[in-house]
């Protein structure tokens, strides 16, 4: 019997990410979200998230996973209209709350705006990006867009990776642009399982200063 040779997919076949990239449906925050109750005004709020977090518990840790040029993918590239493989900063990094994963933060802008209005953004390390964002008077935000990520989502893949959390269930998540010099960042914030753990109701009252 000849062995059987499955067939190759034609070069151009949209890949499992791609096709999580094109199905994930951005809705704008509001009250209807069919999100977790814990979770709905961390998906909402439109202060810092650094802040808030640093409001829940005792000591807020940013871990850099991956920083430096990229190519940026279909759904950044619709954001920030850009064509699809701009040469563009993206930085990944993981939030902990007291050594705990609790946010997967991405953040991408055009690679000519570090050497303008962005040029902070190279020298962060291990500061968190939203101290800096509204500490800027020059910096305005455009309204929060919320999704639940599949768990072929790349950011989604990315966060359960870095942090070391297994599973498969989807992951709600933020996003939303800020301005600065008509220079646009896209900032998009993965909500890992154990933050909604964390601020259960007897949790938040209990981590509040």
């Amino acid at each position: 019997m000849p062995p059987i040779v499955l067939a190759k997919p034609p070069a151009d076949a949209p890949t499992a990410a791609d096709q999580a990239l094109a199905e994930t449906l951005w809705q704008p925050a509001g009250p209807d979200l069919p999100c977790p109750p814990q979770l709905h005004p961390w998906l909402t709020d439109t202060g810092s998230l650094t802040a808030r977090l640093q409001a829940h518990c005792q000591h807020l840790t940013v871990e850099v996973v991956a920083e430096g040029r990229s190519e940026v993918d279909a759904d950044s590239a619709a954001a920030l209209q850009l064509p699809i493989g701009t040469s563009v900063w993206s930085r990944l990094v993981i939030l902990r709350a007291d050594g705990c994963a609790v946010v997967l933060a991405h953040s991408v802008t055009d690679m000519q705006h570090i050497r303008g209005p962005w040029s902070e953004l190279p020298t962060l390390g291990n500061r968190p990006l939203g101290a800096m964002l509204f500490a800027a008077a020059d910096v305005r935000r455009s309204p929060l867009f919320v999704a639940q990520l599949s768990s072929a989502h790349p950011l989604a893949r990315q966060a359960r990776v870095a942090s070391g959390v297994g599973g498969s269930d989807p992951l709600w998540a933020r996003r939303s642009l800020f301005w600065r010099a008509c220079a646009p960042l896209q900032v998009t914030e993965v909500f890992l399982p154990a933050l909604a753990a964390r601020v259960q109701p007897t949790a938040l009252q209990g981590n509040r200063p």
